[in-house]
């Protein structure tokens, strides 16, 4: 075999490799954006679920994290950690619930004010983890933030072992 026909397989190959890794790169998933996700997710809720203040709801006797038998959980603490994130941040909280069954929450949301100083927010947040008895659960668009409650059980529950 010639010089020139070993060149000429040679490009062939890299031209087939290239073509290759063009199409594999083409039809690998695109990457995942979870505050699209998150904000898609939360604009689904606001078309199809009722949606109410979430100091009235809460005032009015409505439950997010309570059941019965269980401890208090929404008003010793979920209340006042919310108070207290939008005195320092301006946040405007919803909760979401089932038409059917409307003293049920099943989502706590709120619109993330322009200029918000997210590291400020999630600094602010780890803070108030500290003292309270649980786990504080954050989910963020880039338009709307959520907030989900662990109790202590469930928190423990949850935890992975530190052998794992």
């Amino acid at each position: 075999m010639g010089l020139k026909n070993v060149r000429k397989h040679s490009q062939l190959g890299w031209g087939l490799m290239l073509c290759v890794m063009i199409t594999l790169q083409s039809c690998s998933k695109p990457k995942l954006d979870l505050s699209e996700v998150t904000d898609n997710r939360i604009d689904k809720a606001f078309e199809s679920l009722r949606k109410v203040d979430a100091q009235t709801f809460f005032k009015n006797g409505g439950t997010y994290i309570d059941f019965a038998g269980d401890p208090p959980f929404d008003r010793p603490y979920v209340v006042p950690l919310i108070t207290t994130l939008t005195d320092e941040f301006h946040f405007e909280w919803l909760i979401f619930t089932l038409h059917e069954d409307p003293q049920q929450a099943l989502e706590l949301v709120a619109e993330i004010p322009p200029g918000t100083d997210r590291k400020a927010v999630q600094l602010r947040l780890s803070e108030l983890q500290e003292e309270f008895p649980g786990d504080i659960l954050q989910e963020w668009g880039d338009d709307y933030f959520s907030l989900d409650f662990n109790n202590v059980e469930e928190s423990e529950y949850f935890r992975v072992p530190e052998n794992s």
